[in-house]
């Protein structure tokens, strides 16, 4: 079983899966994010928000949750 973080800062969104990034753009179909749940079996979900001045420096989230600044 799996846990999916959404990230979001400003106009920029991710998708992690266990701490790996699985995507990130501006939006996200809502059946993109339910196949992602299907195909690693997400039981868990929550949206967190990210430091947007990190976010901006960075120019993309990284590829491990860990990493992620949160607001």
């Amino acid at each position: 079983m799996s846990r999916l973080t959404l990230a979001r800062g400003d106009d920029w969104s991710g998708i992690y899966v266990d701490g790996q990034l699985i995507t990130e753009g501006h939006s996200f179909r809502e059946l993109e994010i339910v196949e992602i749940c299907i195909e690693h079996k997400v039981t868990v979900a929550e949206g967190k928000e990210v430091d947007t001045i990190w976010l901006n420096g960075q120019g993309s989230l990284p590829e491990r949750e860990e990493e992620v600044i949160w607001a």
